[in-house]
C-alpha cells in the first residue's frame, strides 16, 4: 500500500470536543483524524511505518515527529515519546485490505495475526515498540471464501475431498502446477477457493508429515514425497519427535513452513491460511478462470 494509491485509507471518525448536534440528534462527528503513535526510538520507527505505508512521510513537523497522509483530512503519525511508547492500539481501514498486506509483506513485514469478524477483517501488527497497527477492512467475494479441506482421491483435474462431512469432486485451478497426481496426495490439506465464476477450486497443499526433531530454531520433519526436510515454524508450539504436522512450500519467507497438527477434520486446521490467501491474491490466482 501506498497512502498515495487508489487504496483509499482512513482512520475513522472522531468526536468533535464532545459537542453535540442541535436539536439534541447525537454527537457531532468530525470528518478528519490527526492519530499519533508514540515510539521510543525515532529512527527505528521511522523506518518501520515507511515500510508499513510504502511511503515516505508527507511532512516533519520537528526532528521528533513524521507524519504520514492517508487521505484529505487523515493524517497518522508517529512521536517520540518514551513514557508513552507501546501503547496505542488503532486501525487503517482499507478497500482492499487483502491486497494492502500482500503489499507490505513485499516490503517485509508480516502481520502476527488476523481478527475475522465476517465480512469485516483485520490484520494485527506490531511496531518495535508494541505499539498494535491494525491493516482492516471489508472482504469479500473469493478472498473470503478460502477454506481448507482433506483429499481422499485425486486426479489429474481434480480432487475428492471432504467437505460440509461429505466427499465432493473439486476442480484444481489452472495456476495449480503439473503433474497433479504426483503433487497432491490422499491425506494432504488443500485450500479452495472461489473462482471468477463462482465455482470452487482447489488452489493450494499442504502435506500431513512427521515431526523428527528441532534443530536450532528449525523443525526437521519428514514426508514421503520429499523426504527429511527443514522447515521454518509460524508458532511456539511444542512439537514433539513422531508427531504429525501440517508441512508446506512456496510461501515467502523460508523454503518450508510447518504449521499446527494434524486435525481429525481438515475444515479446522490450523494452517496459514491468512499467508496463502496473501500469496495467492498477491499473484494473482484467484481472479483467473478455472
Amino acid at each position: 500500500m501506498s497512502v498515495g494509491d487508489d487504496n483509499h485509507a482512513c482512520i475513522g471518525s472522531v468526536l468533535l470536543n464532545g459537542r453535540h448536534r442541535a436539536g439534541g440528534k447525537g454527537p457531532h462527528l468530525a470528518t478528519g483524524i490527526f492519530a499519533g503513535i508514540p515510539v521510543n526510538d525515532f529512527s527505528a520507527a521511522l523506518e518501520w511505518y515507511r515500510r508499513l505505508l510504502g511511503t515516505e512521510p508527507s511532512f516533519y513537523p520537528n526532528d521528533a515527529e513524521a507524519v504520514w497522509q492517508l487521505a484529505q483530512d487523515r493524517f497518522v503519525y508517529i512521536i517520540e515519546d518514551d513514557m508513552r511508547a507501546g501503547g496505542a492500539v488503532s486501525m487503517i481501514w482499507f478497500d482492499d485490505p487483502v491486497g494492502t498486506v500482500a503489499a507490505i509483506g513485499r516490503r517485509g513485514l508480516e502481520p502476527l495475526g488476523i481478527e475475522k469478524h465476517d465480512p469485516v477483517w483485520k490484520y494485527v501488527f506490531h511496531d518495535p515498540d508494541g505499539n498494535e497497527i491494525g491493516v482492516g477492512g471489508r472482504v469479500t467475494g473469493a478472498a473470503a471464501a478460502l477454506r481448507t479441506a482433506t483429499v481422499i482421491r485425486v486426479r489429474e483435474d481434480a480432487c475428492q475431498l471432504i467437505i460440509g462431512g461429505a466427499p465432493e469432486w473439486v476442480p484444481f485451478s489452472a495456476a495449480f502446477p503439473s503433474p497433479r497426481t504426483e503433487r497432491v496426495s490422499p491425506g494432504n490439506l488443500v485450500a479452495v477457493g472461489t473462482a471468477p465464476d463462482g465455482a470452487l477450486t482447489v488452489m493450494w497443499r499442504w502435506y500431513d508429515a512427521v515431526v523428527l526433531g528441532a534443530e536450532a530454531d528449525l523443525i526437521r520433519m519428514w514426508e514421503p514425497a520429499h523426504g527429511e526436510v527443514l522447515a521454518r515454524s509460524r508458532s511456539p508450539l511444542a512439537r514433539p519427535p513422531g508427531s504429525r504436522a501440517y508441512l508446506s512450500a512456496g510461501l515467502p519467507g523460508a523454503q518450508w513452513w510447518v504449521a499446527g497438527p494434524v486435525s481429525a477434520s481438515g475444515d479446522s486446521a490450523d494452517v496459514e491460511l491468512d499467508a496463502v490467501q496473501r500469496f495467492l491474491t498477491d499473484n494473482g490466482v484467484l481472479d483467473r478462470p478455472r
